[in-house]
């Protein structure tokens, strides 16, 4: 026996369908690169998204009236030197519903907490010598089989919450992701907690991930 609730909405019919993206490319002069005969050489390359991804994507929205609308999100990241993409809307493959009175539910693969906290106060937007340093890496990136709720605006202060499920029977927690920040604004203040955790193919919290 199954259980299932289920959100879609088609694009062809939505009231609202934007296509955005951008390309980031650039020419890198780096001198004194190791070689592979132990000594070191200047470098002229092709640098594909250093400062900035490029990507594309799809966004609509229909309203359902009421305040309430059906919102969906296709985005993929690809790199611009050759083109190549890591599979297709790698970052956001989400559809959902949204309320200005108290946020938006989004159900698919969505971009973790972490990443889209992390840029909002990360002065070098999370660029590779940025604050994913502190944490090798592990905020970024997109979270799969990811339930995602955005509060709405309350007087400054919003909070979000993600859960990435295992779908593994037995398991529930194998690879499972939980995570949950707290936010205040108010003009150039902006105050940010966030918490996440992430498991392993076992269900525990290692270091190997």
């Amino acid at each position: 026996m199954a259980a299932a609730m289920g959100l879609s909405i088609s694009a062809a019919h939505a009231q609202s369908v934007t296509l955005y993206g951008r390309v980031v490319a650039g020419v890198d002069y780096v001198d004194h690169v190791a070689t592979a005969n132990g000594q070191s050489n200047d470098l002229l390359r092709f640098g594909s998204n250093q400062w900035g991804i490029s990507m594309w994507g799809l966004k609509g929205d229909e309203d359902l009236g009421a305040g309430l609308h059906a919102v969906f999100n296709l985005e993929n990241m690809f790199t611009a030197g050759t083109g190549v993409s890591d599979g297709l809307f790698n970052r956001y493959a989400v559809v959902g519903l949204s309320g200005s009175s108290w946020g938006t539910i989004l159900l698919g693969r969505a971009m973790s907490l972490t990443d889209g906290e992390g840029w909002a106060i990360d002065p070098t937007g999370m660029q590779a010598m940025g604050l994913e340093t502190l944490v090798y890496g592990r905020n970024w990136g997109p979270r799969s089989n990811a339930i995602t709720f955005n509060s709405a605006n309350f007087g400054g202060f919003a909070f979000r919450l993600q859960t990435g499920l295992s779908n593994e029977a037995g398991n529930s927690r194998a690879n499972r992701q939980m995570s949950g920040s707290v936010s205040y604004t108010n003009g150039a203040l902006d105050v940010r907690a966030l918490y996440e955790e992430l498991r392993d193919v076992n269900g525990k919290l290692s270091s190997t991930l």
